[in-house]
């Protein structure tokens, strides 16, 4: 069976094969304001995640974009992509680099980090196991010496990285794959487990996020992986009077005084 696509194009199916025709891929092939709007911010992204030795390929190819894409017609009315303003700050960019680095060669690093408890930022020594993308955030996986287990940090809240010259202590069985779940960075043999109820106004919601189980009054339990006091508090105060803590005891007392905090403050 033969197929006139459109003119210049035709395709051919026969018993186990697809033939394609054309002449309209022997010339160069422009490309809307759109596309090049897309390949911009495509390279200005991975100019960010590259080293400085390697980006600057990348940096020449997005300046032949610009400039293609300078030079077309004013009638598109869809305003120009800046890809830099979705992307990460110069401090971030290092430091992904550094971590790279860490990890290529298995060496340990020293970050400093800022958190709840810590807003200025603690340092920490770290054997880094690698590295994870998920929604819009990038996260160190890394066995962190103060709190002698696995940790994960989150990229933008690092203040800086050093490459430190001692051999990182990496086990050879761990997946790093295994860090992901429900899109979320979070390890999956932590040693604790937050449980939490959500009411039965949110469980219906709750529930298209992951396992839950049901309860009678129509709330839904859930275990998290407990990984990091701070976000245990955070995550149970977003939902507000609709999510309990049920364990561990250590959690609730936190929510608690978070809460009352909250409560003696000015409004």
């Amino acid at each position: 069976m033969i197929i006139d696509v459109l003119e210049g194009v035709r395709l051919a199916f026969g018993g186990d094969t697809v033939q394609l025709e054309s002449t309209l891929f022997r010339r160069p092939m422009g490309l809307t304001p759109d596309e090049l709007g897309a390949l911009e911010l495509g390279l200005a992204a991975l100019e960010q995640e590259l080293p400085p030795h390697e980006a600057t390929v990348a940096k020449r190819a997005r300046h032949r974009v610009t400039s293609a894409a300078t030079g077309l017609s004013a009638e598109s009315t869809r305003p120009p992509v800046h890809a830099s303003s979705m992307l990460a700050s110069e401090r971030d960019a290092e430091c992904l680099s550094l971590l790279r680095t860490a990890i290529s060669a298995r060496r340990k690093a020293e970050l400093v980090y800022r958190s709840g408890s810590s807003p200025d930022g603690s340092t920490r020594s770290v054997h880094p196991y690698g590295l994870v993308f998920a929604r819009g955030h990038w996260y160190l996986v890394a066995h962190c010496e103060k709190s002698k287990s696995i940790r994960i940090f989150r990229l933008d809240r690092m203040i800086s990285v050093v490459v430190l010259d001692e051999p990182a202590d990496i086990p050879d069985h761990f997946e790093l794959e295994a860090t992901l779940v429900n899109g979320r960075a979070l390890v999956n043999n932590a040693e604790e487990v937050l449980r939490v109820r959500y009411s039965a106004h949110i469980a219906r919601w709750i529930a298209e996020h992951g396992k839950v189980e049901e309860q009678p009054d129509g709330s839904v339990i859930v275990e998290h992986a407990l990984l990091d006091d701070d976000w245990a508090v955070r995550h149970v105060l977003q939902y507000g009077p609709e999510a309990e803590v049920l364990a561990p005891p250590r959690i609730q007392a936190l929510v608690t005084e978070r809460v009352e905090l909250l409560l003696e403050g000015p409004f």
